[in-house]
C-alpha cells in the first residue's frame, strides 16, 4: 500500500518534529541551575596567555615563561562548569602544570562548589573549594592536597578586564601552615586553543 503525501502535509510534520525539539532543548535548559550558574557566562570559552613561572606549589619551576590555554565550557545540559588547562614551558614545549576543575551548584547553600585534579610538573594534585560570584568576579577559598602530602590553602579570583580578557590570581597561599603569599596576576585573552 503506498501512502502520498502532498508538500503541506510534509512541511508540517517537519515543523512539528522541529517545535517539539526545541521544546525540549528548552526544557533542559531551564534548570533553576542553570539560572543560578547563568553568572558563569563571561568566563565560558577559550583562553591563552603567557606568564612567568610560579613556584609556589609543589612540583613548580619558578622564573620560566609558559604558554598557557584554558578552555572554560557547560557541561550535564548547563548545570555544571568544566575548565580545563594545558600550561607548557615555552622554550622546550614540557609540561608546567595542567587539570581539570568543575563547578557546581551546592542547593543547599546555593554557594558554588569546585572539585579539581591534575598535575604541577610531575606532582598529582586534587582539590576542593568553596565560592561565589561578587562584583561580576568569581572567589573561591581552595584547599588542595597532593600526592607527597603536601596541603595547600589560598584564595582564587578570575574577573573579566573586558569582553577578551581574563584575570586570575592567586592569593594567601598557606601551605603545610607557612604562609607563602601571594602570585602575579595572568591575564589570558580569549581565541582559539592552541
Amino acid at each position: 500500500m503506498k501512502i502520498k503525501l502532498n508538500k503541506f502535509t510534509v512541511v508540517v510534520v517537519l515543523l512539528g518534529v522541529i517545535s517539539i525539539q526545541n521544546a525540549f532543548a528548552q526544557a533542559a535548559n531551564s534548570h533553576p541551575t542553570t539560572k543560578a550558574l547563568k553568572v558563569l557566562q563571561p568566563f565560558i570559552g577559550n583562553w591563552t596567555g603567557e606568564f612567568k613561572a610560579i613556584g609556589g606549589f609543589e612540583g613548580l619551576e619558578k622564573g620560566r615563561m609558559v604558554a598557557g590555554s584554558e578552555r572554560v565550557k557547560w557541561i550535564s545540559n548547563k548545570t555544571a562548569v568544566q575548565i580545563t588547562w594545558d600550561n607548557k614551558f615555552k622554550d622546550d614545549g614540557k609540561p608546567f602544570a595542567f587539570g581539570t576543575g568543575i563547578i557546581t551548584l551546592n542547593p543547599l547553600t546555593k554557594k558554588l562548589n569546585w572539585n579539581s585534579f591534575g598535575y604541577d610538573g610531575e606532582v598529582y594534585w586534587t582539590g576542593k573549594g568553596v565560592g561565589e560570584v561578587k562584583n561580576g568576579s568569581l572567589h573561591f577559598d581552595v584547599e588542595e592536597n597532593t600526592i607527597n602530602k603536601t596541603n595547600t590553602k589560598y584564595q582564587t579570583t578570575r574577573r573579566k578586564l573586558n569582553n577578551k580578557t581574563t584575570i586570575i590570581q592567586h592569593k594567601n597561599l598557606v601551605q603545610n601552615g607557612k604562609k607563602i603569599g601571594d602570585f602575579n596576576e595572568v591575564k589570558l585573552t580569549k581565541g582559539q586553543k592552541k
